[in-house]
């Protein structure tokens, strides 16, 4: 799509999220799913130095963003999931009362949600960690790594969901035989 003479990729956000506090299942993919950051061998992940950095930096996202948590996450082959928290900041007092937060409607301080991130956003907790991963390959003899340009993010909104998505995490690694992007995947 073009918007102000420069192409750009329709949003999955949701409408009203406001993307500064809440819980986060978030999905990130190396560049055409190249399977950059580690092998799988009897349900056991074995990264690859980019692997460990992916997991290294995804473990230092609450140093450098102390409102954010890290719930849970798996470094694939060829992506990565992170459920992560992100709590009430004291110069942004958005957050709902309910555990985990659910989505509201934008109000002044999250009103620019789809233009440029508000600071300590899920948008910039992401986008940093890409960063400092492809920063870290590229410093580290890996030219070869890069992210996709986007990331799936998707709002957990109840206990029950979380639950689910905390299983799917951590058992992803041994359900990556059934994976679309294996290439040796079990076909049914």
């Amino acid at each position: 799509m073009l918007y102000q003479g420069r192409y750009r990729t329709n949003t999955a956000r949701l409408p009203g999220g406001n993307y500064v506090c809440g819980w986060y299942f978030v999905t990130i993919c190396t560049m055409h799913r190249a399977p950059l950051l580690g092998t799988i061998s009897g349900n056991r992940m074995h990264l690859t130095a980019p692997g460990l950095a992916a997991a290294h930096f995804c473990t230092e996202i609450p140093a450098h963003h102390p409102h954010a948590e890290l719930n849970g996450y798996v470094v694939m082959p060829n992506h990565m999931h992170a459920i992560i928290v992100l709590n009430e900041q004291e110069d942004l007092a958005v957050c709902d009362e309910a555990s985990p937060p659910t989505p509201r409607p934008p109000d002044a301080v999250a009103a620019n949600a789809f233009g440029r991130p508000i600071k300590g956003s899920l948008p910039i907790v992401v986008g940093g960690y890409k960063a400092a991963v492809t920063r870290w390959c590229k410093a580290n003899g890996h030219a070869d790594f890069g992210w996709q340009d986007n990331y799936h993010e998707h709002i957990i909104r109840n206990d029950d969901e979380l639950r689910h998505i905390q299983e799917y995490v951590q058992n992803n690694v041994a359900q990556w035989i059934n994976d679309c992007y294996n290439p040796d995947r079990k076909h049914s």
